[in-house]
């Protein structure tokens, strides 16, 4: 159970159908000086703009996950602490640790497999990662952790089967890797980290069978980040984890086999480690992190599957427990971390495959469970990034198909009062027949339709200024497509079609620099009969189709290397499904039943490991007349459904840990003639109803406390023939 085993352009897109540690180590913000949080297999820094220490504003979270090789990205509400899937990027073969460098500017994962560090450069606006030309760069034998130095100059590999760390220069256009050299540690180094001011570099090392628990200190070169050795001392049995606190006075180690964290005072002159105690925190000490004022330490245990809350003593480094009870994290947490502005604590569940968020009370340093999001499985570190400025989402233009006039309208919008204005309408050449669905890949690059006459799939790029679409080609799919979707990573559509003699699920790899689509292979698989919804989870693991006349909804596990998909099973909903959906968190689908005798909404948990849905007790909740569509906002606490029969959208509030839905009385807002299609903004302020009959756009503004709709007057506009979807790009700053 040891914890410690072995891009994109600002304008974004979302649709709606029918530290700089890591793995063990830390890097501190700034150069020269003190680390706004420490944290043990996670960390965070101060991106470009950050102003001074005393203010950072949380903006990005990268998570590595070891069992698939990917790096999970998310933006960071500052308010709320919410984490945000961005999709993900891969990376080489079992990642178990990610690092940022001081000036939030570029990432690093250890790839234990396949003995390298992947580098990207991270986009400021948007948080996205592009892998840098030169990457992957070479290590010693499995590197568990990866650290960079405090100026950004220089970065570090524990390599765990070679006993050694590798020392790295770092170029500050690229953020390109140099190999420099590496030097002999003890044995079995799991983690490493730079104290703030960056003379001095610390490894962990969990020797096993040999019994080497020790700490290895070395002095760093200020011109060439050469590492001489400081000295070595003994740390608890089985040291998992080390991290410095803010004023680099004292080193902490979390000790897994022994159940203890180590204390060491740091000279500040050499370098060198004394002890200064031992607290007995639990079984399975995972790792340990320090607030940015250096008051509180946060404690995860794998055993026990828990964080614990401590009081840090300025002047001796002693830990005493606050008296609040240990609080439940998720299956085998790995990695911690607290976030600079010092109000959140974040984390890494390697078993259940989340992050768990608390927030910290500024007094007392005791801690409130948040909820948990998704990752990739095996999440190992985390690293979070900060600036001056909060990450907002502003919605820059939505697109509406139109079934009957064969056309696409788009609209720009208007971010303060959510009235669209009308732009344009694409036209579609009535070779490729009926649009019945839009939707855009993340970026905001490219957008795909769906055409279910000809059987075909068109592609277009979108001009980031005006919001045009520009015609970039055709492709064949199977018969009658009926809605598509784009996988949070941007890299793959996948189409279903509503036939009765095929009823299918096709997925397509997109060219990230031409936007063509082509056929995976092996990956046109069987779904339910007829399906007319398909969604795919915000972490990109799992595509789901709502298989209307078979009352079921179909599961497919998605391989982040190559798109394909997995069948894993279908299960039986209510009756005539017609849409699902996943809530932020990924932890719970929707399915909407349109039938008339019986209009409901119910939840599904969602399995962490393979996809499969569990209905949740209890969790069936009425809609109107004949529902249609259904969102979710992007906080996960408010849920809108469209009624066809009643021409009404109902409002619901959602349980956020217990997927259960809530009712908003007295809110169902008329709409327009037979709705069909609802999305809700990126900013979560406002929601947009395609009204299929009456051939219009409803806008609504939302209740940021209630979740009930308000009509925004005289926002009505005028849409084509039959809107069936909507679609939007969003501008991520």
């Amino acid at each position: 159970m040891n914890a410690r085993s072995p891009i994109l352009p600002t304008i974004a897109a979302l649709t709606i159908a029918g530290l700089s540690l890591a793995g063990c180590g830390d890097s501190p913000t700034g150069s020269g000086g003190s680390p706004p949080c420490c944290g043990s297999g996670s960390s965070f820094v101060s991106g470009p703009g950050s102003g001074s220490a005393a203010s950072p504003i949380l903006r990005f979270a990268y998570v590595a996950n070891s069992s698939d090789g990917t790096v999970s990205v998310y933006t960071v509400d500052a308010t709320r602490g919410q984490l945000r899937s961005r999709g993900y990027v891969l990376a080489g073969t079992t990642p178990v640790a990610v690092a940022v460098d001081p000036q939030g500017k570029f990432a690093y994962a250890a790839n234990r497999g396949s003995n390298t560090l992947s580098g990207y450069t991270i986009d400021a606006d948007t948080g996205a990662l592009t892998e840098m030309a030169d990457s992957p760069f070479q290590t010693g034998s499995l590197p568990s952790a990866v650290a960079i130095h405090s100026g950004g100059k220089f970065a570090y590999a524990a390599n765990h089967g070679a006993n050694t760390v590798s020392a790295y220069t770092v170029d500050p256009n690229t953020g390109a890797l140099t190999l420099k050299g590496a030097v002999a540690t003890g044995t079995g180094p799991t983690s490493l980290t730079t104290e703030p001011s960056g003379h001095f570099l610390y490894v962990a090392n969990d020797g096993g069978l040999s019994g080497d628990s020790s700490v290895s200190a070395y002095s760093i070169s200020a011109t060439t980040g050469t590492l001489t050795a400081v000295g070595t001392v003994t740390a608890g049995t089985g040291p998992a984890s080390i991290t410095i606190d803010p004023a680099g006075a004292f080193a902490y180690v979390a000790n897994t086999s022994s159940g203890t964290v180590s204390v060491f005072s740091i000279d500040s002159a050499t370098g060198a480690l004394t002890a200064a105690g031992s607290l007995g925190s639990g079984v399975g000490s995972a790792a340990v992190a320090i607030t940015p004022s250096g008051k509180f330490a946060y404690v995860i245990d794998a055993d026990s599957e828990t964080i614990s809350s401590y009081a840090v003593d300025a002047a001796t480094g002693t830990l005493t427990a606050t008296g609040t009870p240990a609080l439940a994290t998720g299956t085998d947490p790995s990695a911690v971390t607290v976030d600079p502005s010092e109000q959140f604590v974040y984390v890494a569940n390697s078993g259940s495959a989340d992050v768990s968020a608390f927030a910290i009370t500024p007094v007392t340093g005791v801690l409130t469970a948040l909820g948990t999001v998704r990752t990739h499985p095996g999440p190992a570190s985390l690293a979070l990034t900060a600036g001056t400025a909060a990450v907002t989402y502003t919605p820059a233009f939505y697109y509406v198909s139109n079934s009957n006039s064969s056309d696409i309208s788009a609209y720009a919008a208007n971010a303060t009062t959510g009235v669209f204005n009308p732009i344009g309408t694409q036209p579609v050449a009535a070779s490729q027949g009926t649009p019945v669905a839009v939707a855009i890949e993340p970026s905001g690059r490219f957008a795909y339709a769906a055409h279910s006459t000809t059987g075909t799939v068109s592609a277009y790029e979108v001009d980031p200024d005006t919001g045009a679409f520009s015609a970039l080609g055709t492709v064949t799919v199977d018969t009658n497509p009926t809605a598509l979707t784009v996988e949070p990573s941007g890299r793959f559509v996948y189409v279903v079609n509503a036939n009765f003699g095929l009823s299918r699920i096709a997925a397509y790899a997109i060219d990230r620099q031409t936007g063509a689509l082509a056929a995976i292979p092996n990956s046109s698989l069987d779904t339910g009969l007829n399906p007319v919804g398909v969604t795919v989870d915000p972490s990109g693991r799992f595509a789901y189709t709502a298989d209307f006349d078979s009352n079921t909804v179909s599961t497919y596990t998605i391989a982040p290397l190559t798109g394909a998909l997995t069948a894993v099973e279908s299960v039986s909903v209510e009756t005539n499904p017609r849409a699902v959906v996943v809530a932020p968190s990924g932890r719970f689908a929707y399915v909407i039943n349109a039938n008339e005798s019986l209009s409901r909404i119910a939840a599904y948990a969602i399995d962490a490991g393979t996809g499969a849905l569990t209905p949740v007790v209890n969790s069936t909740t009425p809609t109107g007349t004949n529902p249609s569509a259904l969102a979710i906002d992007p906080s996960g606490r408010f849920g809108y459904a469209t009624n066809t029969g009643s021409n009404t959208i109902s409002a619901y509030t959602i349980n956020t840990e217990t997927g259960l839905l809530a009712f908003v009385p007295a809110t169902a807002a008329a709409t327009g003639v037979r709705p069909t299609a609802v999305t809700v903004d990126p900013s979560g302020a406002f929601v947009y109803v395609a009204n299929g009959d009456s051939n219009t756009i409803s806008s609504y503004t939302i209740d940021q406390r209630l979740g009930a709709l308000s009509p925004i007057a005289n926002s009505s506009v005028l849409t084509g023939a039959s809107p069936s979807s909507i679609a939007f790009t969003v501008t991520i700053r």
